[in-house]
């Protein structure tokens, strides 16, 4: 009877090793097949996770961490010191020493941003504040500090010259208002006139200037003072325009894209249409998966360039373990009209990797770009 017993045992056992290897063998099957097709059903779950997981809606972490980076940027400052501020009034060339780096935290926040109905659009206003971070400094800089003096070109005096020299559209009033204070600053400040002189700290958050104290008054220039950073919203519409962009609700691809940046589709400055078009991300998210399409290049704006700049895929690196992808702007995007007729509307005339921003600044021509890409 055990003997029969043990039998049946041994011949159910081998029945259902028989079904398992069958169902093994159908699902090793069905695996080669998903592979060849280039997706597992796995992969596509995941896929999933991971879109639902970085799209910028309210109340979850990507929101958070999209609203103000919880990773520190530091922005290192240098400064150009004129060491020959009198030969460089009578004309000659300047000898220039570099004096820094100065190291600021910068702190950017999306404030006061909300969602439409259909979780499209996120809009929000721009603050940026920069802090002096001393013990960063001292890691570079163990000779400079901010209460160094140095001589810097006279910037409004310059930007006033050439406003009457080549701003067509310039008022008489303000022609005439140009030239006098002009007249004032030569007899005022001697043979130095086209330098000025203050501290690293004067110099990058704010000097008292004669043409900028009067332009001011007659809402000519942003502020009364001459200064080359600007703590707090860098843009007057920052605070009063928001800026939309897509969350990745209905389209993972455009996530974090510019619908309208402070309210403008366009920046204004360049040649033509395409140019001015505002397009791509700001450069802290891009859509997730790149993986499956590392060759295609990705957008970003960059409001101080006022303009868009396509990225391209240069290789892979790892961080902690980590694959990283780097993107970085390919040498025929920053090449002149001369050696690239496609940039004709950002480099007429131009040398490469020189952008004029006459046209696309109000109250200087000062230009402080942070290319600071997470992928």
């Amino acid at each position: 009877h055990y003997f029969i017993q043990s039998n049946l045992s041994l011949h159910r056992m081998s029945h259902v090793k028989q079904i398992c290897a069958l169902i093994l063998a159908l699902i090793g099957i069905a695996l080669l097949i998903a592979a060849f097709v280039g997706r597992t059903p796995l992969s596509n779950l995941i896929n999933e996770q991971i879109k639902q997981k970085v799209l910028i809606l309210p109340g979850t972490d990507t929101y958070e961490k999209w609203r103000e980076s919880p990773v520190p940027i530091y922005d290192s400052i240098y400064l150009f010191n004129i060491t020959n501020p009198s030969a460089f009034n009578r004309g000659e060339k300047a000898d220039l020493a570099l004096v820094g780096p100065f190291v600021y935290r910068k702190i950017e926040i999306k404030k006061e941003s909300n969602f439409t109905g259909d979780l499209e659009f996120a809009m929000f206003y721009d603050y940026t504040r920069y802090v002096f971070d001393a013990s960063e400094t001292l890691k570079y800089n163990k000779v400079s500090t901010l209460e160094d003096r140095v001589f810097i070109p006279n910037i409004p005096l310059i930007g006033a010259v050439s406003q009457i020299a080549h701003n067509s559209e310039l008022g008489d009033f303000v022609k005439q208002l140009l030239e006098n204070l002009i007249e004032t600053y030569e007899k005022g400040e001697g043979i130095d006139y086209l330098t000025l002189n203050g501290t690293v700290q004067e110099v990058l958050w704010g000097m008292d200037d004669p043409i900028m104290a009067e332009l001011y008054k007659f809402g000519l220039a942003p502020s009364p003072q001459l200064a080359l950073q600007t703590n707090g919203s860098s843009d007057a519409a920052a605070e009063t325009v928001p800026t939309t962009v897509y969350t990745g609700y209905s389209d993972i691809s455009k996530l974090d894209e510019y619908m309208t940046y402070h309210g403008r589709n366009s920046s204004g400055c360049w040649g033509s249409e395409a140019a001015n078009r505002i397009n791509g991300t700001e450069g802290s998210m891009f859509e997730p998966l790149l993986i499956y399409n590392k060759s295609r290049s990705v957008s970003i704006y960059n409001e101080q360039l006022h303009r868009a700049v396509d990225l391209s895929f240069n290789e892979e690196s790892q961080y902690s373990g980590i694959t990283c992808y780097r993107y970085t702007i390919p040498d025929w995007a920053l090449e002149s009209q001369e050696n690239n007729p496609i940039n004709e509307a950002y480099y007429a005339y131009i040398y490469s990797g020189m952008l004029n921003l006459t046209k696309c600044s109000s109250g200087g021509n000062f230009l402080n770009i942070s290319l600071s890409f997470m992928t």
